[in-house]
């Protein structure tokens, strides 16, 4: 229950982060932090993935959390190696990550989907 408190405490409080930069950066610094918010979120994904793989008894299956840690990987390549639209093609690939997952399995990582797609979606508009 406590788990499951703070993971909505962090949704709450994280869609409100991904816009607030401070405010004396220039426009690109803005966007540097706000990718930079954007890449944390995945890599609490990726972290979160590993750590429920590793749990007893495993919350994940070694082929989902391989999975995982392969589209962190491709989605750090696509966030520096597009300057523009990197954001849409992450939440394309998060998709396509979490569809052929067991209900189960969505369901562990559920929240930390949510809080990537929160993120991205703040960072677009």
């Amino acid at each position: 229950m406590r788990y499951l408190l703070l993971v909505l405490l962090l949704l709450t409080f994280a869609g409100g982060c991904a816009t607030n930069a401070p405010p004396n950066l220039t426009p690109q610094a803005t966007k540097a932090w706000q990718s930079t918010q954007v890449i944390k979120a995945i890599d609490l994904l990726r972290d979160t993935a590993i750590a429920a793989q590793a749990a007893t008894p495993s919350m994940l299956s070694e082929a989902t959390t391989r999975k995982v840690v392969l589209w962190h990987q491709s989605a750090l390549e696509v966030a520096h190696a597009a300057p523009m639209g990197w954001q849409k093609s992450l939440l394309i690939g998060l998709d396509s990550l979490t569809t052929p997952l067991s209900s189960a399995e969505k369901a562990t990582l559920a929240p930390y989907v949510a809080l990537i797609e929160t993120v991205l979606k703040e960072v677009l508009s």
